[in-house]
């Protein structure tokens, strides 16, 4: 398919950003990377023209005082969640990822096993990683998250995980694709720092939804597509359209992960979290500033839509995905307008 994402003005536009987004902080910036770090395909085949490893050459970019955490979490590793663009499951990702990173020249500080609750193949993992001279760390699974915030705003919650002793300013907090943890461990430290009065602060190194295209734009739809496993919807940003008076796209968890974090923040230092506004202006996404053709871009959307459809029915008869699934991927196929 021809070209119609430009990766180097990409790449450019999104790396001043994010060092953009790092001046504003006078303390440790924890930049959570959502989606998959080393072989994005989906945004590859979405966005044709975005080459698999566009994170990395983001963060080789901003690599000076950068150092990773690679979060895995111990629910996926016990179900051996298939990492469906590599055929990998994800306690084999993991190692993979690890030796692609070092390849580039980046500096990852440890392994965070998240959502633990004495998972047999998380402990497997761990001794793995302990084997071979991997730094790494256990992040429970805290109980009634993300309802009961006064328990997580806790030093029951939050304030019983690990501290990690982060060396550099900028910490990138990545892993295999979406609901490995990431933000949590990110909400984690900022707890620990603003209890300290080190007042760090925090960003989102989104791709998908973008955020300044439609709820129905076939791209963002083909996010939903793509996540309808983990249940995942795009939705309006309350937040945003309240400051602004203007529409702008995000997701359900993002969403719930920000009420959080503003509770957070506001309830350790209401001066100090004044910079949370509003789960977009937490984000940092300049796809568009990649875009050249978008009617494209819009046909690749949605051949990925009816690819992820079938791969569902196909996965649903084999007896390893749910019907449920299959619901939401004909839910999201009507909203594009697509025929099943």
């Amino acid at each position: 398919m021809p070209k119609s994402f430009n990766t180097q003005k990409y790449v450019q536009a999104q790396s001043e950003e994010i060092l953009k987004r790092l001046k504003t902080s006078e303390n440790r910036f924890y930049l959570e990377i959502g989606g998959k770090l080393c072989t994005d395909f989906h945004a590859s085949r979405v966005l044709p023209g975005y080459e698999p490893d566009t994170k990395l050459q983001v963060l080789e970019k901003i690599s000076e005082n950068l150092e990773l955490v690679y979060c895995i979490s111990a629910p996926d590793l016990e179900r051996e969640r298939l990492y469906s663009d590599t055929g990998m499951v994800y306690n084999k990702q993991v190692f993979e990822d690890l030796k692609n990173i070092e390849e580039r020249g980046l500096k990852v500080s440890s392994v965070a096993i998240t959502i633990y609750n004495k998972e047999e193949k998380a402990d497997i993992l761990k001794k793995q990683l302990d084997e071979q001279g991997i730094p790494n760390n256990i992040f429970n699974r805290i109980a009634n998250y993300p309802k009961d915030i006064d328990h997580i705003l806790s030093d029951q919650g939050f304030g019983k995980e690990p501290k990690p002793n982060f060396k550099e300013r900028l910490v990138a907090i990545t892993g295999p694709g979406g609901g490995s943890g990431k933000m949590g461990i990110c909400m984690i430290q900022l707890y620990h720092d603003y209890k300290a009065k080190n007042f760090s602060k925090y960003a989102k190194y989104e791709t998908f939804p973008i955020w300044n295209l439609p709820l129905t734009h076939p791209v963002n739809l083909a996010y939903e597509a793509a996540t309808a496993d983990l249940g995942d919807y795009n939705m309006i940003d309350p937040y945003y359209k309240k400051k602004t008076g203007e529409e702008s796209v995000n997701y359900n968890r993002d969403v719930e992960n920000f009420e959080i974090l503003k509770e957070l923040l506001t309830r350790l230092d209401p001066e100090e979290s004044a910079w949370v506004t509003s789960p977009t202006e937490m984000g940092i996404n300049m796809d568009s500033e990649g875009f050249v053709d978008e009617e494209k871009i819009k046909n690749a959307a949605e051949t990925e839509i009816l690819a992820r459809y079938k791969e569902y029915q196909s996965e649903f008869q084999k007896g390893v995905e749910s019907e449920q699934t299959v619901k939401r991927a004909e839910e999201i196929m009507k909203k594009a307008g697509l025929a099943s």
